[in-house]
């Protein structure tokens, strides 16, 4: 998560600080930028996981090594 949180922060020159949220980063990130969905997919899930007590479940976890590889490429 951070890996992706962090290309999408340079992606839009700004540097992300160590404690800044997940969702913090996405709503910095323009809903225009070609990856947003993606980054959206894992921060929700992120939070479903830290916050919501939920289990990481493979699929789950599947998709958002998916949506991430995209980001993290800088594609």
């Amino acid at each position: 998560v951070d890996g992706a949180l962090s290309k999408a922060a340079a992606a839009h020159e700004y540097r992300r600080q160590r404690s800044e949220p997940a969702r913090e980063t996405l709503r910095r990130v323009p809903r225009s930028w070609q990856h947003h969905p993606a980054l959206r997919k894992i921060v929700m899930a992120e939070e479903l996981v830290v916050f919501g007590g939920r289990p990481l479940e493979a699929d789950v976890f599947d998709a958002c090594l998916t949506a991430a590889r995209p980001i993290r490429r800088g594609a």
